[in-house]
């Protein structure tokens, strides 16, 4: 199974274009080559969503032995300059080393399954959540995400599940999960975003209510893949 490295990079203002193509020219590239992994999703968060000049990256590592090679090469090996690099472009850099969770609509077996770079598709956009439950109620939240989430979300549906993952064992916080979803629907984001939801609206159900005993804290991102961005 593979593994997804999630990183969250706070950028140089000034040298934001010359931070993504190193990423495109240098650093995706060499992955592959290596066989280590795959870039999917470069991603920029919108000015006026959150911190200016923040990129997510979700790169696809083909294990942990993938993993540990990467790291070795990347502080000692033939990609630190690279990485060295790209430290000189951004303030700080913090990574999740994630396992995609058995519902998860992403879950690859080896690199050859990931999905095909999408050339000329139609530029996404994203909701990231990064949801912190309760002490104890992690896997209670899970399994109620799987059941009772997960399958409300659809091409007819606001959201669309791309990805849903929890940190691999010492790679992160322990009792959080990572939602990747793709909005189908921007201009009902933006209503839902300005008005919020009526009282009683059905649409809701009694999911957000029936969570709050498993969870009530979570981070919402929304993030937006750059025109290079191998998956869109």
């Amino acid at each position: 199974m593979l593994l997804l490295l999630r990183e969250r990079h706070t950028v140089r203002g000034s040298r934001a274009e010359e931070f993504a193509a190193t990423w495109r020219e240098g650093l995706a590239p060499a992955l592959e080559r290596a066989g280590l992994g795959r870039l999917l999703w470069f991603l920029d968060q919108p000015h006026g969503s959150g911190p200016a000049y923040t990129v997510v990256t979700y790169t696809a590592l083909a294990g942990g032995a993938a993993w540990e090679d990467l790291a070795m090469r990347a502080s000692r090996g033939d990609l630190r300059d690279t990485v060295d690099g790209l430290d000189q472009m951004r303030y700080e850099v913090s990574s999740t080393l994630l396992a995609p969770l058995p519902w998860s609509p992403l879950r690859p077996a080896g690199l050859d399954d990931l999905p095909p770079p999408a050339a000329g598709a139609a530029p996404g956009l994203y909701m990231e959540d990064t949801v912190t439950t309760r002490p104890g109620m992690f896997q209670a939240y899970l399994e109620g995400a799987g059941a009772r989430y997960a399958p409300r979300l659809g091409p007819n549906a606001l959201l669309t599940l791309v990805s849903a993952a929890t940190p691999a064992w010492g790679g992160g916080p322990a009792d959080r999960a990572v939602l990747f979803q793709r909005v189908n629907d921007p201009a009902r984001l933006v209503d839902l975003i300005a008005h919020g939801s009526p009282p009683g609206d059905s649409s809701r159900d009694d999911w957000m209510s029936t969570a709050l005993t498993w969870r009530d804290r979570w981070r919402s991102r929304l993030l937006r893949p750059a025109t290079w961005s191998p998956l869109q």
